[in-house]
């Protein structure tokens, strides 16, 4: 059945207000974007802090990631010239085995990732310690928190990389940017390496009205529908080069993040209300989640599922709803590696990827559509 009414997985309206009014000149020197440099997109910035890490430790040329995560971080890793390791998830959790993550090193593996995925937070002080203690470069990806330039960074990484991409929790349908501990080295090294990507406020807000209303349930059904668009779909995809862009994009995600960040209440209200749908004793969500989803909300709910069929259970009849399926494999197996060796390689992963599904925890999903995935979810299989 076609179904034309469908809520989006995640992300948040453009606020269009933020876009339409002129940058102050107190907005450009605020200690808030300090340390923060603007590129095309989050792999873009991954991609940028990855180059500059690599660099810091020639002859280095492998980086460890975690085998569950977006295939964008291979991408990124791939246009810095470095050989993705991997290394498999914490038990019960989304983010990487910090054991697992020491095991994976090679003599040529100086840098990590580290990525919180959904927003979760991960304990990045006690990773930085270890890390510091073996000279490992720790690189944090924060594209999908709620962090980036106009907050206090607080992290103990070495760089953070943040997205204002579409379905982000703070979004300006593009763009991403990296803070560097070492922030004058950095922005030398990419002023230098990257050029400058044109960007306008104005047309950026021309497409973000555009978006706000294809977001819209009846909408979106029909936008998802249009298969050239590829929505839903995951893929590796290669990063051919990498741009800056101005310093008005930082002024203008830093109001979008500030704004964003005034409602977490509303937001952690949303997410929590959503946990509360969940059959303990059917779905599990992992429990750095669950933290996080107690202290600020997150960008969507991860749940995982008994088994891969009860999976595709509900997203085939729960998509209309705001359920989806995230990555569906590891990604050792984009880049090659056969089903059954990456389940005996990366254990963790592997279940996180046949199993793990994502609810929606945006503003626009009401009492209505959480009454609905309660009933689905009761009737899953």
């Amino acid at each position: 059945m076609t179904v034309f009414s469908r809520q989006t997985p995640a992300g948040e309206r453009v606020l269009l207000r933020q876009l339409l009014v002129t940058p102050r000149a107190d907005e450009f020197t605020t200690p808030l974007l300090g340390g923060w440099s603007a590129f095309g997109s989050g792999t873009m910035a991954l991609a940028a802090a990855l180059f500059f890490a690599a660099d810091r430790h020639q002859p280095g040329k492998s980086v460890i990631l975690p085998a569950y995560s977006c295939p964008d971080i291979v991408a990124a890793a791939l246009c810095a010239g470095l050989e993705p390791a991997f290394a498999d998830l914490a038990k019960e959790q989304t983010g990487m085995n910090l054991a697992a993550l020491h095991s994976s090193r090679t003599p040529g593996s100086s840098v990590a990732v580290l990525v919180e995925l959904f927003g979760t937070r991960h304990e990045i002080p006690a990773h930085g310690e270890t890390a510091a203690a073996s000279r490992m470069t720790l690189v944090h990806d924060r594209a999908q928190s709620l962090a980036g330039p106009g907050v206090e960074v607080d992290s103990a990484a070495d760089l953070v990389v943040v997205s204002r991409g579409r379905g982000k929790p703070a979004t300006l349908l593009g763009g991403g940017a990296t803070w560097a501990r070492q922030a004058d080295e950095f922005s030398a090294f990419a002023n230098a390496r990257f050029p400058v990507s044109p960007w306008s406020a104005a047309s950026t807000a021309l497409r973000a009205a555009l978006y706000n209303l294809a977001t819209q349930p009846l909408a979106f059904g029909t936008v998802a529908q249009l298969p050239f668009l590829h929505i839903g779909e995951t893929r590796l995809r290669t990063l051919p080069a990498i741009t800056r862009l101005p310093r008005p994009w930082l002024v203008h995600a830093a109001r979008q993040l500030q704004a964003q960040q005034s409602a977490c209440a509303a937001r952690r209200a949303r997410t929590l209300a959503m946990a509360e749908l969940i059959p303990a004793n059917r779905f599990r969500i992992p429990s750095d989640a669950l933290q996080t989803a107690a202290d600020e909300g997150l960008n969507r709910l991860p749940v995982l599922c008994s088994d891969a069929e009860q999976a595709e259970w509900l997203i085939s009849r729960g998509a209309a709803l705001g359920i989806s399926p995230m990555y569906g494999r590891t990604l050792p197996e984009f880049l090659g590696m056969s089903a059954a060796d990456a389940a005996l390689a990366f254990p963790v992963a592997y279940r996180f990827s046949r199993t793990l599904v994502t609810l929606p925890t945006h503003a626009r999903c009401g009492p209505p559509t959480r009454q609905r995935l309660r009933e689905l979810l009761r009737d899953a299989q």
